[in-house]
């Protein structure tokens, strides 16, 4: 288990990497859901806690340009899809609030798009460059839909 240290360190490269604030927060739940499936930082291990720091540390970087995640294929998706992906769910979430978790509200709708049980703890895990693609531009539309319902239009 990470200690306070480590949480100081955590919260200080996502504050580099763009993570702060009330989204930054909700973005870096994201991230450590998306690495370890783990929904908090007290519940990370060791091995948890350096795939973080890694992932963080390779988000804070200089460089714009996001290697393709090992997902099986070698044409996975980037993590700048899977970034978006979440930042569109919380999006959703924000216009058109669910009492489902996000995790479970994101695997509802690939079950309803894709056809494909996932998990919550992981529900991008096999999502090939062009799914996370096809994932995007769909929410993209419920977000859109989200949008012109809140406006009452």
């Amino acid at each position: 288990m990470p200690t306070t240290n480590r949480f100081s360190k955590i919260f200080a490269l996502a504050k580099k990497a763009g993570m702060s604030g009330k989204q930054g927060n909700e973005d870096l739940h994201a991230l450590i859901n998306s690495v370890c499936g783990k929904d908090s930082l007290k519940e990370l291990t060791n091995r948890d806690y350096a795939a973080v720091i890694k992932e963080l540390q390779s988000r804070a970087g200089t460089s714009n340009t996001y290697k393709a995640k090992s997902k099986g294929n070698s044409k996975g998706m980037t993590e700048g899809q899977e970034r978006k992906i979440w930042r569109l769910m919380y999006e959703l979430q924000e216009l058109s609030p669910s009492s489902a978790a996000l995790g479970e509200r994101l695997c509802g709708i690939i079950k309803k798009e894709f056809k494909i049980d996932a998990t919550s703890k992981s529900p991008l895990a096999w999502f090939s460059f062009n799914d996370a693609s096809k994932m995007i531009e769909i929410l993209k539309r419920y977000v859109s839909s989200a949008e012109k319902k809140a406006k009452g239009g």
